[in-house]
Order: structure tokens, then C-alpha cells, then sequence
């Protein structure tokens, strides 16, 4: 594989964060995944104006003095995670016969002409950025309402890495599809990471701040892909989980434009990097999400008020697992120091249902 640099500082930065995360992930025996070894990083000068003009149309600066960097690692054999569930997609879409046909017969097309085809098959918008948060939450939903399973050692591979790349200072920032190779082994599928561009070794507390400096969550692709692990016996129970179903319904019709935009709301917060400083967030919005319907359509008394919180919040753990254990954490506090809950029997009984529900 090979990157080319104008910018010789930014080639040599990255170099070096590589080499280091690549030493933090072949010294732990334990883990699967694994980073390509850097092989040559220098400076070069290129002598032909035909190659310098080829590069500058693919967007890469070349100096003055016809000088660029070449960073050269091992050779991954297989796909991106993002082609690898576009192939997918491919397979199963009535709309996407040709697409199908264009991975089958190994033909090469852009990677935006893909993207748009998809779009377009999904009903998705794929004009948002880089990363294209909607557009692969689309793909993500399309798979699993199909029954594709992803393999679940593939993800836990993943966060195993970045786990002791986060314990030895090295944060990636842009760990998205395409920065993750699948590589077939007789075990499965085992996860490439590559490109450290956007590394650091360290990074903002908030994700505000990280969003601000243009950095992606780490855990993103485990928190955005989760449930197509899920085996179809642990969909079917999920779905069954309609023991809040009910509420639902109480919310109204009048509501239902509102919950679907807390959903979104909440959910571009999840996807970008789930932890204990979104639950807070998320908590905020579903209580500002019932205050407004209280105040259009009363709640006769606490039960019914915490059995649509609940509801509500099992929505959201259902669709991002990554906050399960938050939110049980969340329950305990509020069964405990609540009044109101204290004092309502079936409504402590409802909130430890929700919180087993969890498990």
C-alpha cells in the first residue's frame, strides 16, 4: 500500500505514529487484529512531468522542485469495511442488479459513483461529509432488516486494538469504513487498520471539542455496527421487547414527529462516539421530550410518566447497546433517589423491568 505526501512534514508525523502503533499491536499476542508494517518513508523527487501532472489531478500537491513523500507499508488483500458491506448491499437490492454485477466482475469504479448508487437504492443523502454519518446509518438498517450478520469477533477485534492503542497514548481520529481492511484468515475476518493521518496522542475531553478539531470517535464503527452481530434469536427478543410498546401509543399522534426528531437528534450524537457524557445529554432531551407532552396531554401519575421515559430510553439502548450499561447504572440512581419512585410501587416494579431488560 502506498500514500503520497506534498506536505513532507505531515508523512513523517504520520510515519511515525504508525511505526509505534504497529509495535502496540504485534507485541500483544492476544490480539487479532493487527496494523501493516511501514516498510519506507522518505522524500523523493519526481522527474517526470507526465507522473507530477497525473498526481495533481488526483488532488496531491507536488512542490516546486517536484518533491512529494512516499510512505510504502505491507500490502492488505481484500476489502475496506465500507466496500465489504456495499458488496452486501449489492447482493440483496432489487435496484442494485448492475452494482452487483460491477463486484462480481472485479470492475473498477469510483468510490463516489458507489456511494451514489447506493444513496440513491437506500433513499439516503450522500452529500454530508466524508464520513457520511446518515448514509451509513441507512446502510447499517437496510443489512440488518435483511438478516445480514456481521461477525461479532470481527468488531471485538476492533475494540480490542483501539483499546490498547488508546492504553499505549495513540488515538486515531479516523477510524471510519475505509480506514479498516478485512482481511480472511482461517478464523474470519480480521481488522486492518490503517491510515494514522489524523492521529494523535491525546484528545479533548468533550466530544464537542473533539468534533471541533475534526476528529472521529474511535469507537464509532463498533457503536454504529453492533446490532448486525446480533444472531436472529437476539433480534427476535429485542423486537419482543415491546413491553413498552404500550407507551407508545399513549404518546399520541400529535407527538410523533417530535419523538422521531429526538431520535435523530440523539442518535447523531450516539453514533459519533457513545459514552457517559452523551447518556447525560440524551437524558436531557428525553426529559425535555416528555415535559412538552405533559404539558399538552397530562400524566395521571408517576408510573405512567417513567413506563414512556422508559420507553423511550429502551428505543435508544436497543438501537446503540454501547449505553446498556450507562443507563442500568442511571436506573439505580434514580430508583434510590427519586421520592416519587420511591414512594410508587409499580413504578419501582416497572423501572426494574426495564433495567433486567438491559441485561
Amino acid at each position: 500500500m502506498l500514500k503520497i505526501y506534498s506536505d513532507t512534514h505531515a508523512g513523517q508525523r504520520e510515519a511515525e505514529i504508525h511505526r509505534k502503533a504497529y509495535a502496540a499491536i504485534s507485541e500483544d499476542s492476544e490480539l487479532e487484529a493487527r496494523v501493516p508494517e511501514l516498510n519506507y518513508c522518505d522524500e523523493v523527487t519526481l522527474a517526470k512531468e507526465e507522473l507530477k501532472s497525473r498526481l495533481e489531478s488526483q488532488g496531491v500537491g507536488v512542490s516546486l522542485d517536484g518533491s512529494v513523500e512516499v510512505i510504502l507499508m505491507d500490502f492488505i488483500e481484500g476489502d475496506d469495511f465500507a466496500t465489504y458491506l456495499y458488496r452486501e448491499i449489492a447482493k440483496r437490492h432489487p435496484k442494485l442488479e448492475r452494482l452487483h454485477e460491477v463486484f462480481e466482475q472485479g470492475t473498477i469504479m469510483p468510490y463516489n459513483q458507489i456511494v451514489d448508487q447506493i444513496g440513491e437504492a437506500l433513499g439516503s443523502d450522500t452529500s454530508n461529509g466524508d464520513i457520511l454519518y446518515a448514509f451509513h446509518k441507512a446502510v447499517a438498517d437496510y443489512l440488518y432488516k435483511e438478516g445480514f450478520t456481521l461477525d461479532r469477533d470481527f468488531l471485538s477485534s476492533l475494540k480490542q486494538a483501539t483499546a490498547t492503542l488508546h492504553n499505549n497514548k495513540i488515538f486515531h481520529n479516523d477510524l471510519h469504513e475505509r480506514n479498516v481492511m478485512m482481511e480472511e484468515t482461517e478464523q474470519g475476518m480480521r481488522p486492518v487498520i490503517i491510515d494514522f493521518g489524523r492521529s494523535t496522542g491525546d484528545i479533548p475531553e468533550t466530544i464537542l471539542e473533539r468534533r471541533e478539531a475534526g476528529m472521529l470517535d474511535d469507537g464509532y464503527l463498533v457503536n454504529a455496527y453492533t446490532k448486525l452481530t446480533f444472531s436472529p434469536e437476539e433480534r427476535k427478543k429485542r423486537e419482543q421487547s415491546a413491553m413498552f410498546g404500550s407507551a407508545s401509543r399513549d404518546l399520541g399522534k400529535k407527538h410523533a414527529e417530535a419523538y422521531d426528531k429526538l431520535l435523530r437528534e440523539v442518535e447523531a450524537l450516539l453514533i459519533s462516539g457513545a459514552d457517559e457524557s452523551v447518556l447525560g445529554d440524551t437524558i436531557t432531551k428525553v426529559d425535555a421530550f416528555l415535559a412538552e407532552a405533559i404539558r399538552m396531554n397530562p400524566y395521571s401519575n408517576t408510573e405512567h410518566f417513567w413506563n414512556t421515559k422508559a420507553f423511550l430510553l429502551n428505543d435508544l439502548a436497543e438501537r446503540h447497546p454501547s449505553i446498556r450499561e450507562a443507563l442500568r447504572e442511571y436506573i439505580d440512581g434514580i430508583i434510590k433517589a427519586d421520592r416519587a419512585i420511591s414512594a410508587s410501587t409499580p413504578a419501582q416494579n416497572m423501572l426494574k423491568r426495564f433495567k433486567k431488560s438491559l441485561e
